[in-house]
Parts: structure tokens; sequence; C-alpha cells
């Protein structure tokens, strides 16, 4: 984390959000409306430990899940 007045640059790798994204859509319940990748993207930027712990969700998932699309 930055110190007060510092801007802090959230840096991932492409398929890391899409890992991400992967795993957000999980929690989307049937017949909601879900972010965007690119609304995600923003929101991730500005939220890293929600982007952290979907990470880790992700690398717990199993493998059935984790190829899906």
């Amino acid at each position: 984390m930055g110190r007060s007045g510092e801007v802090v640059m959230l840096l991932y790798l492409e398929s890391q959000l899409q890992n991400a994204y992967r795993v957000y859509m999980l929690h989307i319940p049937a017949g909601s409306k879900a972010m965007s990748l690119e609304e995600f993207r923003t929101e991730m930027e500005n939220d890293e430990e929600t982007f952290e712990l979907l990470l880790a969700e992700f690398e717990n998932l199993p493998n059935e899940q984790r190829h899906t699309h």
C-alpha cells in the first residue's frame, strides 16, 4: 500500500484478470446482471484486496471449473 497521497498501481497479467473474473462470474446468481470484463477491470484496479482474494479462490477451484468458459 502507498503512503497518504501516493498513487498505487496494481500490476497484473491479463490471464490473472481473466482468472479473477471467472471466479467473480461463479458468484453471480442466475438471472443477475454481471459486470463486463472492462467494468470488472476498473473495479479491480481500485480494489487490490478483492482481486487477490479472487485469485486465491481461483487457485483452489477444481479443474473442471478452472477451464470452463
